[in-house]
C-alpha cells in the first residue's frame, strides 16, 4: 500500500509544482465590461508572453437608476469611446504572475486572475481603495466595439 502512495505522489507531484509554478502571463487579449447600476466599466487587456502587459479600464460612475435606458446606452458609447481613443496612448508594464494572481511588478494589489480552464482573466476593479468588483474578461482576437452590458 506504501507503494501505491509512492506512486502517486511520483505522478502528481510534478504536475501540482508546475501548476504553482507558472510565472510567465498567458499571452493574448481580453475585453470586457460591467454594469451594477452605479458603476460602468469597460476593460481592455493585452498580455504578452515576457510579461508585459497593456490595459485599459475607463469607468463612470453614476446614478443610473434616475437614467432612461437611451441615457445609459449613451453613457455607455462614451466608455467605450475613452477606452477607443486612450487605447492608443496606454503605456506597457510588467506584471508578475504566481499561480493564477497577476501583480503589478513590484505590487500587493491581484490585479487580474487567470482561469485557465475557462481561459479568461479576470479584472479586479478596485474603486476607493477597496475591491468592488471581479470583472469577467474574455480572449478576443482582436479588439474591437466593447460589448454592451445585457443588464443596462
Amino acid at each position: 500500500m506504501r507503494s501505491l502512495g509512492r506512486l502517486i505522489t511520483a505522478m502528481l507531484l510534478p504536475a501540482l509544482l508546475a501548476a504553482c509554478g507558472e510565472t510567465a502571463v498567458p499571452p493574448g487579449r481580453w475585453q470586457g465590461t460591467l454594469f451594477d447600476g452605479k458603476w460602468m466599466v469597460a476593460v481592455r487587456l493585452e498580455a504578452r508572453p515576457d510579461n508585459v502587459v497593456r490595459m485599459s479600464a475607463p469607468n463612470l460612475r453614476s446614478d443610473y437608476a434616475r437614467m432612461s435606458l437611451g441615457e445609459r446606452i449613451a453613457a455607455f458609447h462614451r466608455v467605450a469611446a475613452e477606452l477607443d481613443r486612450g487605447w492608443a496612448e496606454t503605456a506597457p508594464w510588467r506584471v508578475e504572475r504566481s499561480g493564477d494572481e497577476i501583480r503589478r511588478e513590484g505590487g500587493y494589489s491581484v490585479l487580474f486572475e487567470y482561469e485557465p480552464a475557462r481561459d479568461r482573466m479576470i479584472f479586479h476593479f478596485y474603486s476607493d481603495g477597496t475591491l468592488t468588483h471581479r470583472i469577467p474578461l474574455e480572449r478576443v482576437a482582436e479588439f474591437g466595439p466593447p460589448p454592451l452590458p445585457g443588464n443596462l
